[in-house]
């Protein structure tokens, strides 16, 4: 962000003791203008950690996303094991026992 160039001749002095009828205006409009860019110079340092506060917030977000993800897919993983086991031993209890036991 590029703020406005300000040469400034302010006195040492009060603007009251500053002679000429313009001078005194000179100086409001030059304390006006460089408050206006101090204030800029503000809403521009907070704007910049606002953004950088958001692309933080972005990775954690995006961090935990994929860690939910993970953990879904190990239940789910955990889920179908739990099934195929229980089909494969259903499917052994449907047949008779052909031959001789012990």
């Amino acid at each position: 962000m590029r703020l406005p160039v300000l040469v400034l001749r302010l006195s040492k002095r009060n603007p009251s003791e500053v002679s000429g009828a313009g001078s005194s205006d000179e100086y409001k409009q030059a304390s006006a203008a460089l408050q206006a860019s101090v204030e800029e110079l503000k809403l521009s340092t907070e704007q910049e950690d606002i953004s950088r506060v958001r692309a933080e917030m972005k990775k954690l977000y995006d961090g935990l996303n994929v860690e939910f993800l993970d953990l879904k897919a190990h239940v789910w993983g955990i889920h179908v094991h739990a099934l195929t086991k229980k089909n494969a031993t259903s499917d052994f209890s449907k047949f008779k026992f052909i031959g001789r036991r012990a």
